[in-house]
C-alpha cells in the first residue's frame, strides 16, 4: 500500500468493492481517522470488508470474521501492559501492507510500540524520527538504547557493552544490537520481534 493514497469513501457505499476493500485494508494498515482508537480503526475495517462482501455477495465475509476476532482478542485484554503489546504488535503486522520506502509505516509502529518503554525513550523515540537519513538515525538509536535502556536491564546483554564506536558499526550490526537489547527490555509476544522492531525504529 503507497503512503497517502487517494480512497474514497462514497465509492465503496454506491457499490464499488475494490473501494471499500482499500478502506479495510488502510484501516488494517493502521491509519485512522482523527480521534479514533486503534479499537474504533479495526471495527471500521471489519465494516468496510462487511460492505465488499456484500457487493461480491459473499457470505460469510472471511475477512470481517478474521478482523471481528483481533477486536474480540483486544477487548478481552485486563492490563494496559498487555494492551500495549497488543497494539504493538497489531502496529508491526500492519506495516508490512505499505510498499517499500514508506515513510507512514515506521511512524505507525513508533507510535503504537512507544508506550511499552520508558517515559525518557518514549520521549527519546520521538525526537528520533527528525533524523536526517536512516542511517544516522540508526546511530542515534544504538545510542539511546545503551543509555536509557541498558542501565535498567538485570542480567545486561552483550550488546550494551561497546566494543566499537557506534559510527564504525555497519547499518546490519547496529540493528542486530539494538534488537538484542530491546528483545531484554521487552516482555511476551513483542519480544521475540525485537529485531523486526529494531528495524522499523532504524528506517
Amino acid at each position: 500500500m503507497p503512503d497517502n493514497q487517494a480512497i474514497v469513501p462514497a465509492k465503496c457505499k454506491h457499490g464499488d468493492q475494490k473501494e471499500c476493500l482499500r478502506l479495510a485494508w488502510t484501516a488494517e494498515a493502521g491509519i485512522r481517522d482523527g480521534g479514533d482508537t486503534d479499537a474504533k480503526r479495526l471495527e471500521k475495517a471489519r465494516d468496510w470488508h462487511d460492505r465488499a462482501c456484500a457487493v461480491a455477495k459473499q457470505k460469510p465475509c472471511a475477512n470481517a470474521v478474521r478482523v471481528q476476532a483481533r477486536l474480540d482478542a483486544a477487548k478481552a485484554l485486563k492490563t494496559d501492559a498487555d494492551r500495549a503489546q497488543f497494539w504493538c504488535g497489531d502496529a508491526l503486522d500492519g506495516a508490512k501492507r505499505f510498499t517499500d520506502g514508506s515513510k507512514t509505516a515506521p511512524v505507525i509502529v513508533v507510535a503504537a510500540c512507544a508506550p511499552l518503554f520508558p517515559p525518557k525513550f518514549k520521549k527519546s523515540l520521538g525526537a528520533l524520527q527528525m533524523a536526517s537519513d536512516a542511517d544516522q538515525r540508526g546511530e542515534l538509536l544504538l545510542v539511546l538504547v545503551r543509555e536509557q535502556l541498558c542501565p535498567g536491564l538485570a542480567p545486561r546483554p552483550d550488546a550494551c557493552t561497546p566494543t566499537k564506536t557506534v559510527a564504525k558499526l555497519s547499518p546490519s550490526k547496529r540493528a542486530e544490537l539494538v534488537g538484542e537489547i530491546l528483545k531484554a527490555a521487552l516482555t511476551g509476544d513483542v519480544a521475540a520481534r525485537a529485531p523486526e522492531l529494531a528495524g522499523w525504529l532504524m528506517r
